[in-house]
């Protein structure tokens, strides 16, 4: 295991305030989950562990805590994890708006190159270089373009190219990005990593991602943390008592 346990302190400045009935949280499990309400602190619990564990991320996150903070969390390692990510589907969309952006300025510069005729022969070729490379290497860097994918296909090809055995990774609510069909991917690739030796992190409102085989689930509520099962989840309760009424009138 790459995160054993984690201590969260209490104090009423952030995120310590969001927090402050966690406590210790023990983890026997390669994959954990968070779930509970809005503002419950979920996004805040796995940005602050990811942090914590010195976690890549495609952007900077909603909340970059200060090492001052940091430094009150206490975690416990068995191993060290070589691969460590933070995924994020809201960083996810800026990133890919990002691709398009530098793809549009390529394609402009190129453009620019053959239309304005400054450069010749050999000229023209070194101008370009650097606008085709970038170019081949949005394109190329996932298998095929990954700004031509929808927002969903996308986030799973990412999430996919970035996932090793025996890493580390903290996702922010994916489900945002995804459809059901595709949550149910995720769940497998996430189960896969696990079998080979990766630790996962989730916060989700999902209810298929609470089913991957044998992970924990700790419900986040009034700034603390207990563990449950899946069919305790005030969310799966409430879906199964709304699926149970189709065909009825939705608000009778």
């Amino acid at each position: 295991m790459f995160l054993d346990y984690a201590e969260i302190p209490d104090g009423e400045e952030y995120p310590f305030c969001c927090l402050k009935r966690v406590g210790r949280l023990d983890f026997g499990s390669r994959v954990t989950v968070f779930c509970g309400g809005n503002g419950e602190g979920k996004t805040t619990l796995t940005g602050l562990l990811s942090q914590k564990c010195d976690c890549h991320s495609v952007g900077q996150g909603r909340a970059r805590f200060p090492q001052s903070v940091l430094r009150r969390v206490k975690v416990g390692r068995t191993e060290h994890a070589v691969h460590r990510f933070r995924f994020s589907a809201e960083e996810f969309l800026e990133y890919i708006l990002g691709l398009k952006g530098m793809e549009t300025e390529a394609k402009e510069a190129l453009e620019e190159i053959e239309r304005e005729g400054r450069f010749k022969g050999a000229a023209r070729g070194f101008a370009a270089m650097p606008h085709a490379r970038t170019l081949y290497e949005i394109k190329s860097m996932y298998g095929r373009e990954l700004t031509a994918c929808s927002h969903g296909e996308g986030f799973l090809e990412f999430f996919q190219s970035r996932v090793r055995p025996g890493g580390l990774y903290f996702l922010d609510e994916p489900e945002s990005a995804l459809s059901y069909e595709n949550q149910y991917r995720l769940a497998y690739l996430i189960h896969c990593g696990a079998k080979e030796g990766s630790q996962f992190f989730i916060a989700t409102h999902s209810p298929v991602l609470p089913l991957i085989p044998e992970a924990e689930i700790f419900l986040l509520r009034e700034g603390g943390a207990e563990k449950t099962t899946y069919d305790d989840l005030e969310d799966i309760r409430f879906l199964r008592m709304f699926l149970a009424r189709k065909g009825e009138k939705m608000f009778d």
